[in-house]
């Protein structure tokens, strides 16, 4: 390795672990949101559900919303202070290579309730 390529990845290692740093910082409990804790372990109960409901994560995969940010989930509020989620995915033969699904093909719908009680209420093949 040359002097100044050599001296490029110190920067670049360094640079890093500055960045690397700041993002493990802790956070204050005053940035924590409790009910957005509570949903967002409600979306990835409510997904795991799917999977399982579908032959499990080498078989199936969720619609991108129900892998991202809770508030982004496909998700109803009910009275009873429990979410139900309705969202898409697709079967193994419909993955595509970048692990994208290529066309939906199964609806499900979830109910989670805020203890972590997880009832499937529907999983059926798209119309």
């Amino acid at each position: 390795m040359n002097r100044l390529t050599r001296t490029a990845a110190v920067a670049l290692i360094m640079s890093s672990i500055g960045t690397l740093s700041a993002l493990a910082a802790p956070l204050s409990v005053a940035q924590i949101d409790p009910a957005l804790i509570a949903l967002s372990r409600a979306k990835n109960l409510a997904r795991q559900a799917g999977e399982r409901a579908n032959g499990g994560i080498i078989a199936y995969r969720a619609e991108p919303a129900m892998h991202g940010p809770a508030e982004d989930a496909p998700y109803v509020e009910n009275v009873d202070g429990g979410w139900t989620f309705t969202f898409q995915g697709c079967d193994r033969s419909l993955i595509g290579a970048d692990g994208r699904c290529l066309r939906y093909s199964v609806e499900t719908v979830v109910t989670v309730l805020p203890e972590g009680e997880v009832t499937l209420n529907e999983n059926r093949a798209l119309r």
